[in-house]
């Protein structure tokens, strides 16, 4: 089984290769859509390229489904959403955006280090 590491680097160079980005750039920290430029549709070559070579589903795209995200009148996160997506996602670092938890904010949390959480989730 492949350690977080090679994960680490095989998404990297997926990335790279998706997004058009150096590699100094796709560190773990760094957020998908805000730092790397990332698009929707990017997203979708993603995880098509993830099922290919780990042979598996990636949810990473159910993170952006704001079906499943309560919102309250005002666009702010309920705490109890918050807590859902951290249960349902546990890659996911939801104190990213805790103290602000505008709706909107929600694509802050897709990180490289969450879509490597995601990989060895759901190949672990």
């Amino acid at each position: 089984m492949a350690d977080t590491a090679t994960h680490f680097d095989t998404i990297r160079e997926m990335l790279v290769d998706i997004l058009g980005v150096d590699e100094e750039e796709v560190v773990p920290e760094a957020r998908f859509f805000e730092d790397l430029n990332g698009e929707s549709i990017d997203i979708l070559e993603l995880q098509f390229r993830l099922k290919q070579h780990y042979q598996v589903d990636i949810p990473i795209q159910e993170l952006a489904s704001s079906a499943s995200i309560e919102v309250t009148p005002d666009g702010m996160i309920t705490q109890d959403s918050l807590q859902q997506m951290a249960k349902r996602f546990p890659s996911l670092d939801v104190s990213r955006i805790g103290d602000d938890p505008r709706q909107d904010r929600v694509t802050e949390l897709l990180t490289v280090a969450a879509i490597v959480g995601f990989v060895e989730a759901s190949v672990g």
